[in-house]
This record gives structure tokens, C-alpha cells and sequence, in this order.
């Protein structure tokens, strides 16, 4: 008896874990909305080579971890249900992401017209 019960312990540990894991992956999406964009910009610097495009190709991969069709994920009798914040994220990784590209394409039309 006492073993099924140790099993039973440990299963519901495990799981729990899992649900922690989960919850702590869509909560590091919060650093979105506290990154600033001044502060983001003025550390890239006007390096086209290759901050500007990194941050670019960085954007783009990481919005696609959270770019699915599935709105919600269940741990056993726990789901969670993240449509609402899958909206969310995905509409600030739209507004990063226009911004980025703007500052770049600025400062990339301004080195060119340099060299003209």
C-alpha cells in the first residue's frame, strides 16, 4: 500500500513539474512588454552587418514557438487554455517586429545614400 501511494505522490509531482515548466515558458514572453525599445536600439547601434539582422531572424524564429493553431495545452487534469495570451504575444511580436525593421530600413537608406 504504501508503495502505490509513493507511485501516486511521485506521478502527481511529476506532472505538476510539467504544468510549472509550461507556465514558466509563456511567462518569460512577459520580457515583450518590458524591454524597451530605445533601450534595444541604442544597444544594437547602427551595425547593419549583423545586430540588426539578427534581431530580425531572432524575432521571427521566436514568435513561431508560440505561432500554432492549438489554444491550449492539458497536463493530465489541468489545461490551460492560452488563446488570449497567444493573441497577445503574437501582436507584440508584430509591433517589435515592424518596429525593428523600420530602424532598419532607415538606417540601411541612409547608408546607401551615403555611398550615392
Amino acid at each position: 500500500m504504501d508503495n502505490t501511494l509513493e507511485c501516486s505522490f511521485t506521478l502527481v509531482e511529476h506532472k505538476v513539474q510539467q504544468l510549472k515548466d509550461y507556465v514558466g515558458k509563456w511567462l518569460q514572453f512577459q520580457s515583450l512588454w518590458d524591454l524597451e525599445a530605445e533601450y534595444v536600439f541604442n544597444r544594437l547601434g547602427d551595425s547593419l552587418a549583423n545586430n540588426w539582422q539578427q534581431l530580425l531572424t531572432e524575432i521571427k524564429k521566436a514568435r513561431s514557438t508560440c505561432d500554432t493553431s492549438d489554444t491550449q495545452k492539458s497536463f493530465w487534469m489541468c489545461v490551460i487554455d492560452y488563446e488570449q495570451m497567444q493573441g497577445r504575444v503574437n501582436a507584440k511580436y508584430d509591433v517589435w517586429q515592424r518596429d525593428v525593421f523600420r530602424i532598419y530600413t532607415n538606417l540601411r537608406c541612409y547608408y546607401e545614400c551615403r555611398k550615392f
